[in-house]
């Protein structure tokens, strides 16, 4: 016949139950520092991803911008009745747009630093902007430019009250091509 064994009570010395706390305890640390470095490495991996995207982000914004910087300068040319393609891609490569243009409020290009940047480039290459080329929008022989490219919302606002009383008859052509958008 076997004995029964479930009923017997094993007992452990002192030290023994010291000697297993401490066995559990080493035990339990070395999980805990190999999931906190789990964890960590996790985290990091995170970071990296986050860091990534940001970057891709920000040169996406970077690269939008630019074209924006582009367009708004594009468009203060044609104002004057400087339309030629060619001559507008020289001026613009010329301009240094990037290091040159902040943004206004609203994250677009600023008008006045569109203008300052092209205005730079004038006084180090007027043979650029051809003869008679002038800031307010008249020719050198007094003439209005014609041009049907209205100013846009952020050149308004950015508008000294000089600039909008010599382009009286432009800024209300503009104010009112914003507001058929607006209903539109």
């Amino acid at each position: 016949m076997s004995e029964d064994n479930s009923n017997t009570k094993v007992e452990f010395s002192e030290e023994q139950k010291q000697e297993m706390n401490r066995i559990i305890r080493d035990r339990l640390e070395r999980e805990r520092e190999k999931l906190q470095e789990q964890h960590e490495q996790e985290l990091a991996a995170k970071d990296q991803e986050i860091e990534a995207a940001r970057q891709e982000t920000g040169a996406q914004h970077s690269a939008l911008f630019g074209r924006a910087a582009e367009r708004e300068a594009r468009s203060e040319l044609a104002q004057r009745g400087l339309t030629d393609q060619r001559r507008q891609d020289l001026i613009i490569r010329n301009a240094e747009l990037e290091n040159k243009v902040q943004r206004d409020r609203d994250g677009m290009p600023d008008s006045k630093t569109v203008r300052s940047a092209l205005r730079d480039v004038q006084n180090a290459a007027p043979e650029l902007f051809g003869q008679g080329f002038n800031w307010d929008g008249t020719t050198a022989d007094g003439g209005r430019h014609s041009t049907s490219v209205p100013f846009t919302r952020s050149q308004l606002e950015s508008m000294s009250e000089g600039e909008i009383n010599q382009n009286w008859d432009r800024v209300q052509e503009s104010l009112e091509h914003h507001s058929m958008n607006e209903t539109a």
